[in-house]
């Protein structure tokens, strides 16, 4: 039995029947109902599960995210160690990339400019620069970072990756030293797993070490990267620009001053919003539930001790 937890619970399970009518699903709508429910979970499927309760889910086995971050459930303090946990990695890694890719475009080719002289009904036209030739530094060579890398190198770009652990990437200059990492980097691209390592990796230290041409983009997770710290550097020119597509609170506030800092791009956690996005982790939910039954590996499952 499949319980879904989220506020559209009733449509997500019926989404899933429509794929698997002979799977039991319940929708589970509130953090009270699904308490109540706890002695008969056997598999969860929820965007946000809560990070404390597990303790009387005896039956328990398989907790599925709707995305590749983990950050909002563990570490669990009382999840029981059977329980595994599965997110939809690599899944929209391509989307990711993309949306990096685009941030870096927009800043390049300086396409903001370039729709304030269409507003202004203004036709001339100045040199614009190119990614080829760039320096992008990429923290985290995971699925979205090694996708990344590989179409920059493409693009003729010099890459350098951060990664705890050594992982080849042809065409990257990999280093476990964040810093040097991104010193000499026109473009910086956080692609990191949210951890107790990384939490404001990108802090005043790090933005220090860039050039003031750097552009940083955030894909990863708001806590990543220290916003007083990055707003300060923006507001001082000490940085080129940054775009967020992800916060330390969602959904941004009204009242964030991010909102009003010259150079920085914000867009709505959408980097990895994939066509279908529901329809296919739902395929692997669904997948997984099968492998459950027949004993075989599961898909996309994650590491707790190391959060991702």
């Amino acid at each position: 039995m499949i319980h879904v937890y989220h506020e559209h619970a009733v449509d997500l399970a019926e989404s899933i029947q429509r794929v698997d009518p002979e799977r039991p699903v319940v929708a589970v709508t509130t953090r009270d109902e699904l308490a109540a429910r706890i002695g008969e979970l056997e598999i969860v499927f929820a965007p946000m599960p809560p990070r404390e309760g597990w303790g009387a889910a005896h039956r328990l086995r398989l907790i599925q995210l709707l995305g590749a971050g983990v950050d909002q459930l563990l570490p669990s303090p009382d999840l029981p160690a059977r329980v595994e946990v599965a997110g939809v990695r690599g899944l929209f890694a391509a989307d990711v990339a993309e949306h990096a890719l685009a941030m870096m475009l927009v800043h390049a080719r300086r396409i903001p400019e370039l729709l304030a002289l269409q507003r202004s009904r203004t036709f001339e036209g100045q040199p614009r620069p190119t990614l080829a030739g760039q320096t992008l530094a990429i923290l985290g060579l995971g699925e979205v970072g090694r996708h990344l890398a590989r179409v920059a190198v493409a693009l003729g770009m010099t890459v350098h990756g951060h990664a705890r652990t050594a992982r080849p990437c042809e065409g990257v200059v990999v280093t476990s030293d964040p810093i040097a990492a991104v010193r000499g980097a026109r473009y910086v691209v956080v692609a990191l797993p949210l951890t107790a390592a990384t939490r404001h990796l990108v802090d005043r230290r790090l933005l220090a070490a860039l050039d003031p041409e750097a552009f940083v983009i955030n894909v990863a997770r708001g806590e990543i990267v220290d916003e007083p710290a990055l707003v300060e550097a923006l507001r001082t020119g000490r940085l080129a620009g940054a775009a967020l597509d992800v916060f330390a609170t969602e959904p941004l506030p009204s009242e964030s001053p991010l909102w009003d800092v010259p150079g920085l791009v914000i867009t709505p956690h959408v980097a990895g919003l994939g066509e279908h996005y529901v329809d296919r982790c739902i395929e692997v939910l669904l997948d997984n539930a099968r492998r459950l039954d027949a004993g075989t590996p599961r898909r996309c499952l994650v590491d707790r001790e190391a959060g991702y």
